[in-house]
């Protein structure tokens, strides 16, 4: 059985510090080391039998593992660990574990900010406003109108309630439909072209994965009204981008919201940063002010599970 006192914890976050401090309160005798970012990260990879860090690009390459050789458990401060399984490096042995679950509360949030501020065409009133422009224009409201979530794990379900709530009409569409209050019905994926159909708003928080890549693409913008929005706060490889702007382009659809992209950061000459009608965030979805807490509810009692030798017990196991 691991004890804290020969556990070497590496935390590579701009907060590590904050991470450090809870873990030497929480687990005394534990060895933590940090970084704050990849640039910081030195030999201190060589030294670690836990890592925990955001399950980014930026932070896993085979560079990176490939000088682990200690290395048994990562715990990703992510929902998404795709970037961390196909690496060459990433070992068979190696415990794996996410934060799915937590972000559910933040990424709904930001769905309904995106849809109002598209039903409501803020970034008019916004520019407006820098002109000192008085100018008044038609309204539209979310009562009443259908949305359709696309992806009904956590985050789904709490958008599901938020618009519900909000007096719209809201299907689901999921690999695995199920009964749930939040939904006026749900339906497969293979559905989701017939399902388009209805939306006034397509909003997607479904997972990156083969089954999903481009799975919102020319033919689901062909099925929707000219009047309905897209919404994507899941990944950039769920959505079209290029047939998304040729349905903006052509007046398929009305808009869209983006916060994901296929390439991150956004690139300043990638034409949906000037295209009328988007809204484009960076990444900000998943993110809220008691981050670090929501990671740490997590990330503890996983710990606790790995020194007492207990890995089922952990929560957001990642089979491979």
């Amino acid at each position: 059985m691991a004890t804290a006192a020969d556990t070497t914890i590496l935390v590579i976050d701009p907060d590590a510090g904050y991470f450090r401090g809870k873990l030497l309160a929480d687990f005394p005798g534990i060895r933590v080391l940090t970084a704050l970012g990849p640039g910081d990260v030195g030999n201190k990879i060589a030294a670690a039998e836990v890592l925990a860090a955001m399950g980014s690009k930026a932070i896993f390459h085979d560079g990176l593992l490939g000088n682990a050789g200690r290395l048994k458990w990562i715990q990703a401060f992510t929902t998404g660990t795709d970037k961390i399984t196909p690496l060459k490096s990433f070992r068979k042995d190696m415990l794996l574990t996410s934060t799915r679950g937590m972000h559910g509360t933040q990424m709904a949030e930001m769905a309904i900010m995106q849809m109002l501020a598209l039903a409501r065409d803020l970034p008019r009133m916004l520019r407006n406003q820098q002109q000192s422009k008085w100018d008044r224009f038609l309204q539209v409201r979310l009562f009443g109108k259908t949305v359709v979530i696309l992806g009904v794990g956590v985050s789904g379900e709490a958008l599901a309630v938020r618009c519900k709530a909000m007096g719209m009409r809201v299907v689901g569409v999921s690999g695995t439909p199920r009964q749930s209050p939040h939904f006026e019905r749900m339906v497969r994926r293979q559905e989701l072209e017939s399902a388009a159909k209805e939306a006034d708003f397509l909003a997607i928080v479904v997972p990156y994965e083969s089954e999903t890549h481009k799975i919102v693409n020319a033919r689901i913008f062909a099925a929707m009204k000219p009047t309905a929005y897209v919404v994507n706060i899941a990944r950039g490889g769920v959505l079209d981008e290029q047939d998304l702007l040729v349905a903006l382009r052509e007046k398929r659809i009305a808009g869209a919201a983006l916060d994901v992209y296929d390439t991150e950061p956004l690139p300043a000459d990638n034409p949906l940063w000037r295209e009328p009608n988007v809204i484009c965030t960076p990444h900000h979805a998943g993110q809220s002010d008691v981050y670090n807490e929501q990671v740490y509810e997590i990330f503890a009692p996983n710990l606790r599970c790995y020194l007492e030798n207990r890995p089922e017990g952990m929560t957001n196991l990642i089979a491979h």
